[in-house]
């Protein structure tokens, strides 16, 4: 009988032992699972607020596409092709205010740009863009 409950008294302290060690790992990976709940939240912060940022950056390269007249005060710089709107690589060589892809994309704003750029012969080959 002494040995039976000698056995029980050893299962139980097992058993206890296995559960609170269950405890202790169910705590520590609820903090996990609460710390990266926190990063999943704030990446989707950060992302609805770059998604507003490119919003505006894209209202603002589109007026700056569209609007070219002599008394803006102001030039935005386009990130997009005036003529085909895929990344600009390139600007005008001569106002450096309108961007391009291609060479064949400038020429083909060509006769849309003049205008705005006051030159009236062929376009001036456009340079590299040191960073946009």
């Amino acid at each position: 009988s002494s040995g039976i409950n000698a056995e029980y008294g050893h299962q139980q302290e097992f058993l206890l032992d296995k559960e609170r060690s269950i405890k202790i790992l169910v705590g520590s990976m609820s903090s996990r699972v609460e710390a990266i709940e926190q990063k999943v939240i704030n990446l989707n912060k950060t992302m609805e607020s770059l998604k507003s940022e490119l919003a505006v950056i894209r209202r603002l390269a589109s007026q700056s596409r569209t609007s070219h007249s002599p008394d803006k005060q102001y030039h935005i710089r386009s990130l997009t092709c005036e003529s085909c709107d895929e990344t600009a690589l390139f600007k005008c060589g001569d106002c450096h205010n309108a961007r391009y892809c291609s060479m064949t994309c400038q020429m083909v704003h060509w006769s849309l740009h003049v205008e705005s750029c006051g030159l009236n012969d062929a376009p001036i080959i456009i340079e590299e863009e040191e960073a946009i």
